[in-house]
């Protein structure tokens, strides 16, 4: 996990020692590994299943409630680099991560934006690219990509990162509605970020 570091700071991680320092139900993401996976069976018959995660700060407990482990249980795999986004959840003084989606690391795109200063200093451009972003987020809880804008300064580049509340759900659509708005975008895997 060291390694992936400063690219998953992108993703603007909280760290698990940051876990109880968290708001109850408050949807976050971390970078972990997964230490062990224990499958369940509901009195219903659902499967789900009970992780064990660390990071570099730490461990804690997760859970991963049926529904979500119908769409990530595939990819739940003991000794994984994932990023799993998920809410605090308090009870009788334990506390536990209700993980509500996950993704093996090298598969995490992020929506990059080309801008040169100028674009980046209009008014007229930054109000354009906000509305694309914001009609992209959809429910809040699923936009889960996020996005960057990499403003051209002679021959390199700054990265700045868009607040949680420009995150998108799909990126490949958000990719074609900022290109048909003339703007310069493109989905990029974390792991070929800052490489």
């Amino acid at each position: 996990l060291k390694s992936l570091r400063a690219r998953t700071r992108l993703l603007s991680p909280i760290s698990l020692s940051q876990l109880g320092d968290q708001h109850d139900r408050t949807l976050l993401c971390a970078v972990v590994m997964l230490t062990s996976i224990k499958p369940v069976v509901t009195k219903k018959g659902d499967r789900m299943a009970i992780l064990q995660i660390e990071d570099l700060t730490g461990q804690t407990e997760a859970v991963v409630f049926p529904k979500a482990y119908e769409r990530i249980g595939t990819s739940l795999v003991a000794d994984a680099q994932m990023v799993v986004w998920g809410k605090v959840d308090r009870r009788d003084d334990q506390l536990q991560l209700i993980v509500e989606d996950a993704e093996p690391i090298e598969t995490v795109q992020l929506v990059m934006v080309e801008l040169d200063p100028q674009q980046a200093a209009t008014l007229d451009y930054q109000h354009r690219l906000k509305s694309i972003l914001q009609e992209q987020l959809g429910e809040k809880d699923k936009a889960k990509i996020p996005v960057l804008a990499s403003v051209k300064l002679g021959d390199r580049s700054q990265l700045v990162r868009f607040g949680r509340q420009f995150w998108v759900q799909n990126s490949q659509e958000t990719v074609e509605m900022l290109k048909s708005a003339s703007f310069s975008a493109y989905t990029r895997p974390i792991s070929q970020i800052l490489s």
